[in-house]
């Protein structure tokens, strides 16, 4: 079984040293942005972050919609 990780996309909230570390152990990359209380910013793939946002956007839209989201009819 091959666990190797090709892109770990995430928010600011998962912006740590040993989170970043250990994704990259697993053969990955990780696109997370800087936390502002970062002294210097690392950098990552804004393009990816993007696409991470409008599916974020989507689930969250998608939930306001209870009948579809929990499937009852």
């Amino acid at each position: 079984m091959n666990t190797a990780l090709d892109k770990v996309l995430a928010d600011k909230a998962y912006d740590s040293d040993a989170f970043c570390v250990y994704i990259a152990e697993a053969g990955g990359e990780a696109v997370i942005p800087s936390n502002r209380s970062r002294a210097i910013a690392i950098p990552y793939d804004r393009n990816s972050c993007k696409e991470r946002h409008l599916v974020e956007c989507f689930i969250n839209k998608i939930k306001h919609f209870r009948r579809i989201a929990t499937r009852d009819e």
